[in-house]
């Protein structure tokens, strides 16, 4: 590969993610600035735009010259203009030939010749600038949505709020999610950093794991009168002050908004696809965080969750997955994004009092004795090894029989290992939101599933659910388990709510899900489209 190959491979690489990034930039909070002398948002968006065309007509024409422009006056005005410009300055740099990317260009700033490189050092040095300022931006979008988790959590005046956080992570954010909650009238009890993960070698595991359980109790009389805690991060329920929230959430008392973003390992690659750059990651999950239609949201899914009531539910795919189950009375937990105290005050299970941002999913544990059924699953790998053909066959929410074309054993091995947990049938989730819905170009399953028409279908202990299962055992998720098992199945056009609920799939290649501007039939209340379905 020559130099000019090789350069154009990572711009057009870079590409996908600068224009994420300057997408998720609000309009309404485009001047932010995280210093009073730094450029605002809207200003350094512009200057990733203004530096590819500087670059492409400077090398065209074998001299570059710096000349300042002022920015358009909106973010979308930015967007256009960078959609337009580096498709035009792609073009100039692939039609230049090898002489000009060896010839030396002298750049041009304040009437000066500051530097005098080859044309491929000046291309990669442009690049490297704009991929600078792309993260610098990156670092102002989550200021911008310190907002969001105090909206959400619909603060009154005097209730006491708590940040639980891993050091290194999110710090950034931490001051100016405190001044939200100080502006709503809340009382800011500061920050608790958990242990900074991972540990250095040769400290004894054990040891910690006893210093946790430990803490955990003065922890939780600590936390006693919290209200609502604030989950960043890295920060996990293996960690003493969060283990110590999640008892008082047990007892009926106070709620958490959680923030797993990147670091908690939500983003999963498909087979053959890999995951794109942690800019795209991060944005999708900001635009997400900010742009979500909460009250569209909470009511299409609270719309779906009264149909799954008294229901037989069906998930088909062409694959060969073809499940059935009731879930009676259970409760149906709603990922809308709402940790106001009405809501969760109504809360039936632990997760119900657990708000996640984004938010997207509803989640509910099928009532054991009617799940029948099988889950057939693409190549995966199951104790270290690859299995081929998986076809799992459930008999009154436990596995039954175990066929595969190859690794039949290591899935064996892998459920044994579990023990009850690893043969039962754990959860069944549908995502709604539609700006988390799996890409059609370049896919990968965003923030757990979230995603409008992503089916999760799981094994494991689900009495935070408010299943039966109350061992404390791993869970095999299909959808992110430890060995990488991950199933998928692309919804179909319609849930018909006709005496059967069917979730169906007609597609070729029914693994992947994304599902928008789908459509629900209530039977005799009619069609009602959605975009979240």
């Amino acid at each position: 590969m020559d130099h000019k190959a090789f350069f154009l491979k990572f711009w057009d690489k870079e590409a996908t993610a600068t224009r994420e990034v300057i997408a998720r930039v609000p309009q309404d909070r485009s001047d932010y600035r995280a210093d009073p002398k730094a450029r605002t948002a809207r200003e350094i968006a512009w200057l990733m735009v203004h530096e590819e065309t500087v670059l492409a007509d400077g090398l065209e024409k074998s001299r570059l010259k710096w000349i300042e422009a002022p920015p358009p006056a909106s973010m979308p005005e930015i967007l256009d203009a960078y959609d337009r410009q580096h498709e035009a300055a792609t073009t100039k740099l692939k039609a230049l030939d090898a002489a000009k990317w060896e010839s030396r260009v002298p750049f041009i700033w304040g009437g000066q010749e500051v530097m005098n490189e080859t044309a491929y050092d000046m291309a990669w040095g442009f690049l490297l600038d704009q991929i600078h300022h792309r993260g610098q931006l990156s670092t102002y979008l989550r200021p911008m949505g310190a907002k969001v988790p105090q909206q959400q959590l619909a603060l009154t005046p005097g209730e006491k709020v708590l940040s639980i956080a891993h050091p290194g992570m999110f710090e950034g954010l931490l001051p100016h999610l405190r001044w939200e909650v100080i502006k709503a009238g809340g009382i800011d009890l500061g920050v608790i950093d958990v242990m900074p993960e991972p540990v250095p070698e040769g400290w004894d595991v054990a040891l910690l794991q006893k210093a946790e359980r430990a803490a955990r109790q003065h922890y939780k009389a600590m936390l006693r009168d919290v209200d609502a805690a604030i989950m960043m991060p890295g920060a996990t329920p293996a960690h003493a002050a969060y283990a110590a929230m999640q008892d008082w959430l047990k007892e009926g008392r106070g709620r958490t908004v959680h923030f797993h973003w990147i670091e908690n390992g939500s983003a999963y690659p498909l087979p053959g696809q890999p995951l794109p750059l942690r800019p795209v990651i991060d944005a999708r999950y900001q635009r997400a965080l900010l742009e979500t239609d909460y009250r569209a949201l909470a009511e299409t899914q609270e719309q779906f969750a009264t149909a799954l009531r008294g229901q037989d539910v069906r998930v088909t795919s062409s694959s060969g997955t073809d499940l059935r189950f009731r879930i009676g009375d259970r409760p149906v937990n709603r990922q809308d994004g709402n940790a106001s105290a009405a809501r969760t005050n109504g809360a039936r299970i632990l997760i119900d009092r657990e708000v996640e941002l984004p938010a997207g999913v509803i989640r509910v544990a099928p009532l054991e004795e009617t799940i029948e059924g099988t889950i057939a699953f693409p190549p995966s790998q199951w104790d270290g090894r690859s299995v081929e053909g998986l076809i799992v066959r459930f008999a009154k929410g436990r596995v039954a029989d175990v066929r595969a074309t190859t690794g039949r054993e290591a899935v064996e091995a892998e459920m044994t290992r579990a023990g009850e947990a690893g043969t039962s049938f754990r959860e069944f989730a549908l995502g709604f939101n539609p700006l988390l819905a799996v890409p059609d170009r370049e896919p990968w399953i965003p923030y757990y599933g979230y995603g409008a028409g992503v089916v999760r279908l799981s094994l494991g202990d689900n009495s935070e659910l408010g299943g039966t299962g109350r061992r404390r055992l791993r869970a095999l998720e299909l959808l992110h388990g430890p060995h990488g098992c991950r199933w998928r199945d692309r919804v179909g056009e319609e849930w018909q709510i006709d005496g059967a609920v069917a979730i169906l799939s007609d597609r070729p290649r029914g693994r992947w899900c994304m599902a928008n501007d789908r459509s629900m039939d209530t039977g005799a209340s009619g069609r009602h489209g959605s975009p979240y379905v």
